[in-house]
């Protein structure tokens, strides 16, 4: 159930699990979530000011471990400054997330209420040059964006929360950009950090499609990774992988894009990918992409964990 207003968002849902493979156990099930409640308000205040709030409240139920509740809020300000040549968006809240467990869970954790408490600094902020110009005979228009987000989050000490349905993120030019690398409220990550990445793109003078964009990207550390999930140890290093993303529209029906992702450091290809899209009719679409992954966490850079082609088309029939 979804619901939204002006400024606020909001969900109920229900959802539970069934595992296909028979020899699973029943314990690798993920929690059912029952219910999840989801509310988020974002308001305009005066003078510029942005003030609102993300909370998520969810009961976790399974039939072979034990269950919990769990709260989690991150009411923020925000100071967005956005103009045609440039944006400036500096942004400070605090992630508060609280558990109420089951009695089973003092075998493994100190008492059944832990919680955590986290400030969350970011400052986001770009500019944006452009030109005209004409390639392959094409009037068009440049741009170029260079781009600066810094994080701050402060450590704070999280063995004592259990998972639930929190995992890291698979790293991608997006990753670049976010406040935190795990999905779910178990774990909020530590940083000191900024990203340094450039955008261009070309635009058709002529009906304003893109034609052509690409992009560069990299996260340096200031300091170790020390939140991780249970098991994984701290990560020190200067600086990610190299994140590069192109799209390039060839015609009005055909496109092409890759994806790459260049560790410095063990000097490896983390991630490839090239896709392709061709268009026909009113809706004919026709699709092939191929994706090649290593495991850039573990001590062993050549170890493939993903390699696929993929082709998917859809053929209108009346």
């Amino acid at each position: 159930l979804h619901g939204r207003g002006r400024y606020w968002t909001a969900s109920v849902s229900l959802q539970g699990w069934t595992i296909a493979d028979p020899y699973t156990p029943d314990t690798a099930e993920p929690f059912r979530r029952l219910p999840r409640i989801l509310f988020r308000w974002d308001q305009p205040l005066a003078a510029g000011v942005v003030g609102g709030v993300r909370s998520e409240a969810v009961v976790f139920d399974h039939s072979e471990r034990p269950g919990a509740t769990r709260v989690d809020l991150h009411p923020y300000i925000a100071f967005p400054y956005e103009r045609a040549a440039g944006f400036f968006r500096p942004e400070i809240g605090v992630r508060h997330t609280a558990y109420s467990l089951d009695s089973e869970y003092l075998q493994r954790f100190p008492g059944t209420s832990p919680s955590r408490t986290t400030p969350i600094m970011s400052l986001d902020t770009g500019l944006v040059f452009e030109r005209p110009m004409t390639f392959f005979g094409q009037r068009m228009l440049q741009t170029l964006e260079p781009r600066l987000y810094y994080l701050n989050v402060p450590y704070r000490d999280q063995t004592d929360l259990p998972i639930f349905d929190t995992q890291e993120l698979g790293f991608s030019w997006g990753q670049l950009f976010r406040n935190n690398r795990f999905a779910g409220g178990d774990r909020q990550s530590d940083a000191n950090q900024a990203t340094l990445a450039v955008s261009t793109r070309l635009f058709d003078e002529a009906n304003g499609y893109e034609r052509l964009s690409a992009s560069l990207g990299q996260i340096r550390y200031f300091q170790d990774q020390k939140v991780q999930m249970p098991g994984v140890s701290r990560v020190d290093r200067a600086g990610s992988a190299w994140v590069g993303d192109m799209e390039l529209m060839l015609d009005d029906r055909w496109s092409v894009g890759l994806s790459q992702q260049w560790d410095p450091e063990r000097e490896v290809s983390h991630l490839s990918t090239l896709r392709s899209q061709y268009r026909w009719g009113q809706a004919g679409v026709l699709n092939f992409a191929y994706r090649f992954r290593r495991d850039g966490r573990t001590g062993n850079p050549d170890r493939v964990t993903l390699e696929h082609v993929d082709i998917s088309t859809l053929m209108p029939l009346n």
